[in-house]
């Protein structure tokens, strides 16, 4: 049984693995695609100049010649999200994430009409960033602004929900129902 477990431990790993690396492919292959794309418009002429293909020969050679096995990872197990209540407030943005939300979509249709090129969510949000770190304290403020009447909201709201639970008056179903009845009266219950 546990030879089993161990097994079945070993190959979500090695799937896992395949997966990254059927990611990083693809990306590799999406970022060569760009450059080649720049390149071009700059009328470069890299063609003429033999390159490598990926995994060649000799990259082969040189993860066999390796020092032994390496122990597979042992996978995390993660916080049980189901045991989260459905019911607890969710806390604000803070100023940045509200200013990429708003964001995400403007710029990155901006990129696509202007270089026809669609950007991974790790590149677009390198790009938020670097214009987030452009902005000046006025236009940043706007988002601070809402980012502190969101926190205050959300204050309010888990003070409630602190009450509430403390009472024991209400389960984890009936609070979120408590919300949309104003009539509700606890001294009923």
């Amino acid at each position: 049984m546990e030879r089993m477990v161990a097994m079945n431990q070993d190959s979500e790993i090695m799937v896992y693995r395949i997966s990254k690396i059927k990611k990083m492919l693809v990306e590799g292959r999406q970022e060569r695609e760009f450059l080649m794309k720049e390149l071009d418009k700059r009328g470069d002429k890299y063609r003429t100049i033999p390159v490598p293909e990926p995994f060649t020969e000799n990259d082969s050679k040189r993860k066999e010649s390796g020092t032994g096995e390496k122990k597979p990872k042992k996978v995390k197990v993660g916080k049980d999200k189901s045991s989260r209540d459905p019911n607890l407030p969710k806390r604000p943005q803070n100023p940045f994430f509200q200013y990429c939300k708003e964001q995400r979509d403007y710029i990155s249709r901006e990129i696509q009409d202007r270089d026809g090129i669609q950007l991974s969510k790790k590149e677009l949000t390198k790009l938020l960033a670097q214009r987030w770190n452009l902005l000046d304290l006025q236009d940043k403020q706007i988002y601070n602004e809402r980012f502190e009447e969101e926190r205050a909201g959300y204050n309010i709201k888990m003070e409630d929900f602190r009450r509430k639970m403390q009472e024991g008056f209400v389960s984890f179903e009936e609070f979120g129902k408590s919300e949309n009845t104003s009539s509700m009266d606890f001294n009923d219950v």
